[in-house]
């Protein structure tokens, strides 16, 4: 939301040298809240958990895509602000899975 945007961009303004990530579901919605994120903060954000490795990794505990999912997927890939996840989306596709962070084990 717009009030932990600003945190964030008040934290970033402090110190530049911050390195900011986001560990969000392997999703169409995880994508795109990072891309606002990005936008409204204007902060570099990195995606942290969020690649093809970690999808295949943690196949076994994905969920099936949508027709809506695979739809916005496909658009995602002709979207340059999207390139970033290009690859784990071509894999979403492939296996036609999406994975939730909570399946991801961080130790």
């Amino acid at each position: 939301n717009s009030i932990k945007a600003k945190l964030l961009k008040k934290i970033y303004d402090f110190n530049k040298n911050n390195i900011f990530y986001h560990f969000g579901d392997i999703d169409c919605n995880g994508f795109t809240i990072l891309i606002h994120l990005m936008k409204e903060t204007q902060i570099d954000i990195k995606p942290y958990l969020m690649s093809e490795e970690i999808l295949l990794k943690y196949i076994k505990y994905s969920d099936p895509l949508t027709n809506n999912d695979e739809n916005k997927l496909k658009l995602f890939l002709k979207r340059k602000e999207y390139e970033a996840f290009h690859e784990v989306i071509k894999a979403m596709l492939l296996h036609k899975c999406k994975l939730e962070q909570e399946a991801i084990e961080i130790y």
